[in-house]
């Protein structure tokens, strides 16, 4: 949902005004090694919740790399040998909806 503020000489500025995501904190999800170097595995502990989709944002918010496993995937293994030496979000949501939100360091 977004609203539209007018200014002066400005068009409009679009506003967030909420976003509606299920985030989980808990740990029915393993990401590891953490530091990472060339790899990253994502493990879903749950035999009900497959890895729907996975995106890596780089502190900028840039999308770096993403994925779509097969739908009855519950690991994976993206490769990260071409990352930047950094911390990334790494968000991860569920085939249940759960959304996932975790930090990776990268050192090479």
């Amino acid at each position: 949902q977004s609203v539209y503020i007018r200014g002066s000489g400005n068009s409009g500025i679009p506003v967030v005004l909420n976003v509606t995501e299920n985030i989980i904190e808990n740990s029915s999800i393993l990401v590891f090694p953490n530091p990472a170097d060339n790899e990253v595995n994502i493990v879903s502990l749950s035999e009900e919740e497959a890895i729907e989709n996975w995106i890596v944002i780089d502190n900028l918010g840039r999308e770096i790399k993403s994925g779509n496993p097969d739908k009855s995937d519950r690991s994976l293994i993206f490769n990260t040998s071409d990352f930047a030496n950094g911390f990334y979000s790494l968000k991860i949501t569920l085939s249940n909806g759960k959304i996932f939100i975790k930090k990776i360091l990268i050192n090479h």
